[in-house]
């Protein structure tokens, strides 16, 4: 989607999957796709994205799916359930 501008600050909180140790979810590809869709089209140069998990009140370690999400998401992880990633890293994260 084109707003016509670019954003300062992306935000996304309880961002959760019902079902999430199901297979067919969101894998590294669907994320790096929908992360790459945010780089191209909406976050501005010294932009930042907060991605806000939901853990389900639950113990599960993954509680991102798969363990491949976490290897994608645990870097950038400031709190056990928060990523927050600048543009210079989204560019990193995607070999730009």
């Amino acid at each position: 989607m084109d707003f016509g501008v670019r954003f300062d600050i992306i935000n996304s909180n309880l961002i959760c999957f019902n079902n999430y140790l199901e297979d067919d979810l969101w894998g590294e590809e669907e994320w790096l796709f929908f992360l790459n869709d945010l780089y191209e089209n909406q976050i501005s140069e010294r932009g930042v994205v907060y991605l806000g998990f939901n853990r389900e009140n639950t113990e599960e370690k993954l509680f991102l799916g798969k363990k491949s999400n976490h290897d994608l998401f645990d870097p950038f992880m400031v709190k056990k359930n928060t990523a927050v990633i600048s543009r210079l890293q989204l560019a990193q994260l995607l070999n730009r």
